[in-house]
């Protein structure tokens, strides 16, 4: 009977601490911020395709368009660590006529990525590499090489213009802002980083295709959920 008393009694005091938690009044918001800054890091790929009765022969012709791509490369100073030519297809192809299927020969795909950290070599390497034989040229993707420095320094914006919100809702309520309940980090958009293509003079007198890039806008948000004091805590 002790037992059932002391349980009995243990229950009750735990519902009795639930409703008290469920009494504590509390402020939550949103926080939002951003940092700003220039992409200095531009990745793109290009490929070289071919198909050939022998695989051998299809082997050969993507060598020498490969062989060029990386000719046009170091001609432009890109360094060999920012280069890789490893990336290698090889498969049948088909061809289909009349619901029947007819074999081609073996085609060879290879692709050669780029990871560009002098940005100035992108207009010169991509005039090289429009004048080879290559199936395709793939868009340039900008990005930051301290990339997650600047996503906790957004983050640091954003969880300080929360607390300022949180703060300024608790004063017009006539309570102060408490300690920090809850802070979880929200989902923010990241737009795309902006290339923008300018004429700049070359020194034979001729123009030439350049390119300049636009600040970046680096996004974090946060939710944010602080205790509210009363006015006679403050």
């Amino acid at each position: 009977m002790r037992y059932l008393t002391a349980l009995l009694c243990s229950i009750a005091l735990s519902a009795c601490a639930l409703a008290d938690d469920s009494q504590q009044r509390f402020v939550s918001v949103t926080g939002e911020g951003f940092v700003e800054a220039v992409p200095d890091t531009l990745t793109f790929s290009v490929v070289a395709r071919s198909t050939d009765s022998s695989l051998e022969q299809a082997q050969a012709n993507t060598a020498t368009i490969i062989n060029q791509v990386l000719a046009a490369a170091r001609k432009t100073g890109v360094a060999e660590d920012r280069i890789d030519s490893s990336q290698t297809q090889a498969r049948p192809e088909y061809e289909w006529r009349k619901q029947e299927r007819y074999y081609l020969g073996q085609t060879v795909i290879r692709t050669v990525s780029f990871r560009l950290t002098d940005l100035e070599q992108y207009p010169a390497l991509l005039t090289r590499l429009s004048e080879l034989k290559l199936n395709q040229i793939n868009s340039p993707q900008l990005s930051h090489s301290q990339q997650e420095a600047l996503q906790m320094a957004a983050l640091k914006v954003a969880i300080a213009a929360g607390k300022r919100k949180a703060t300024l809702m608790a004063n017009e309520v006539g309570a102060s802002l408490g300690q920090a309940l809850q802070v979880s980090e929200g989902r923010a958009m990241q737009p795309q980083p902006r290339m923008m293509m300018a004429e700049a003079a070359r020194a034979d007198g001729g123009q030439e295709q350049g390119y300049s890039y636009a600040l970046q806008r680096i996004n974090a948000s946060v939710q944010l959920r602080y205790a509210l004091n009363s006015a006679d805590a403050r």
